[in-house]
């Protein structure tokens, strides 16, 4: 999972008018750790939120 959430980061920092690579790099470790950990709520929504809100402070 990280390692396709990286090669999608980098492609999308290649197209014009985007974010920083840092943003995105740190969504993807973010994304893979918050995937990884046995938290009570949907993965389908938990883990687009907490990426998102980590993505934010980046």
């Amino acid at each position: 999972f990280l390692g396709s959430s990286l090669i999608v980061a980098l492609i999308i920092y290649n197209l014009p008018d985007t974010l920083p690579l840092t943003p995105l790099i740190g969504g993807a470790i973010a994304a893979s750790l918050f995937e990884s950990l046995p938290l009570p709520w949907d993965d389908n929504f938990s883990v687009p939120i907490l990426t998102g809100f980590v993505m934010s402070f980046l």
